[in-house]
């Protein structure tokens, strides 16, 4: 479904976690356990590589 994730950190450098998701639900647990892995990180935006972005995952 070429979904991917890309990660913000505090310092407000940028990446990507690796990896296209096929489902959201995909998506959106490996943003939750890169989140809890890293705490430095500030959100997690989920995207469609053609339909732009979906959601932003943070940890509120």
């Amino acid at each position: 479904m070429n979904i991917v994730a890309r990660w913000t950190n505090n310092n407000g450098g940028e990446g990507r976690i690796p990896g296209d998701f096929g489902t959201m639900q995909d998506a959106e647990k490996a943003a939750a356990n890169h989140l809890e892995k890293y705490p430095q990180m500030a959100e997690v935006t989920i995207s469609h590589r053609v339909g732009g972005v979906v959601k932003t995952v943070t940890r509120d």
